[in-house]
């Protein structure tokens, strides 16, 4: 994911517009749309002021890779860090959907989890017959 993709997840994220970032860092509109849309990239100075509106490590805007720590000091792997991205991508009722999804297959392998255990103890019982 490139800087202007990042980008332009934060101002959907926020809710806010192209033009209110431009007004909030004192740029031409036309600057922020050439981030997003034109692969432009900002410099040292610009991705500190976008840093800073968007309370997020400039390291965060751009690296992909980045290492993300949780609160509990877990580092995120990839995959996960790209769970979150594509998550801060959706729309709310999306991010809603996608929670319960989530939920529902967590109960499925607990389901599974519980056959397979019943299954194991039936067979243990019929062999120690």
């Amino acid at each position: 994911m490139n800087i202007g993709q990042r980008l332009l997840n934060l101002i959907e994220e926020r809710e806010i517009t192209q033009k209110e970032l431009s007004d909030a860092l004192n740029v031409a509109p036309s600057t922020i749309n050439g981030y997003i849309k034109k692969g432009r990239e900002p410099d040292i100075e610009m991705l500190r002021k976008i840093a800073v509106y968007f309370d997020v490590t400039i390291d965060y805007l751009v690296n992909h890779n980045c290492r993300i720590r949780t609160p509990q000091g877990n580092i995120l792997n990839e995959n996960e860090t790209e769970l979150i991205d594509t998550f801060r991508m959706l729309y709310k009722d999306q991010q809603t959907l996608l929670i319960e999804q989530g939920k529902l297959m967590l109960k499925l392998n607990n389901q599974k989890k519980y056959e397979l255990s019943d299954m194991t103890s039936k067979t243990t019982t019929v062999k120690s017959s």
